[in-house]
């Protein structure tokens, strides 16, 4: 979609979701555990993971997000996203592969009434299983009582009301372009 709706001139792209709610499935489980089982987790901090001869030193953005923050281009407060850490080095990736440079991040937004609390609790709740998985003991547990792989939301519980996605775009323009629906899009002058 990036590659498909950007001209060249992207700089920086940041995406922001909204969930209404669902789970975990099978597989992602799966991969976590696999993850921290052959100490892969260690090489997933590196936001240039799957660019092996990059070009450029990752910048500020590009590092993956801590904590509770607010997003002054959104007007909202933002923790990391929960499939950020994958998604962005494939994005990564394929931007690297299709010989476009821009920088990439995703976040989970949160806005409207107690948006500060609400993603505060939500950094807290998401970021237990990764501080828990670092014991053995919780991996057993969690192969043991958490859900298997092929499992998760169905094509028929999954609807468009479930999920929000929109995009900003820092263009070296500088202008704003309208993108399709649900991008959003504020560009800004400016190059990785």
């Amino acid at each position: 979609m990036i590659s498909g709706q950007l001209g060249p001139e992207t700089a920086e792209v940041k995406a922001f979701f909204q969930s209404k709610g669902g789970s975990p499935n099978g597989g992602t489980l799966v991969t976590a555990l696999h993850t921290w089982d052959s100490g892969a987790v260690e090489k997933m901090r590196d936001p240039f993971l799957l660019i092996p001869d990059a070009k450029r030193a990752p910048c500020p953005i590009e590092h993956d997000p801590r904590g509770v923050q607010f997003d002054a281009d959104i007007g909202a407060w933002v923790t990391p996203w929960v499939m950020g850490v994958i998604d962005t080095r494939v994005v990564r990736r394929s931007s690297a592969l299709l010989n476009r440079d821009f920088t990439y991040q995703e976040y989970m937004r949160f806005d409207g009434r107690n948006a500060r609390l609400r993603a505060t609790a939500f950094a807290a709740i998401s970021g237990f299983p990764e501080r828990a998985m670092k014991f053995q003991s919780v991996r057993h547990l969690m192969r043991r009582v958490g859900p298997r792989p092929g499992t998760g939301l169905s094509t028929k519980q999954w609807t468009p009301d479930g999920f929000v996605a929109s995009c900003l775009l820092a263009l070296e323009t500088g202008e704003p372009a309208a993108l399709s629906s649900p991008v959003k899009a504020i560009l800004r002058t400016g190059s990785p």
